[in-house]
């Protein structure tokens, strides 16, 4: 399940960009709840990387962790050494 950003939503209502996705509800602010199929973390943890900082995950809180602990790598692999 995952949050996206009422400022990209339009592109989630205009086509599935997340594999079997199906949007759950829309909120107030125009963001909406989608829901997403996957069989493995990598079929798209690519996506909502590419849609950060404007898609979150809700659930599960596997994946959410999965996704923090890569960026996590990732900014301390590449800190500005002086």
């Amino acid at each position: 399940m995952l949050k996206v950003d009422s400022s990209v939503a339009h592109y989630f209502q205009r086509r599935a960009l997340l594999p079997n996705q199906q949007i759950d509800k829309t909120l107030e602010d125009g963001s909406l709840i989608v829901f997403s199929r996957i069989a493995h973390d990598s079929q798209i943890l690519s996506l909502i990387r590419y849609w950060l900082p404007n898609v979150q995950v809700i659930s599960p809180n596997e994946l959410r962790y999965s996704l923090l602990q890569g960026l996590r790598e990732y900014l301390g692999s590449h800190e500005i050494r002086q």
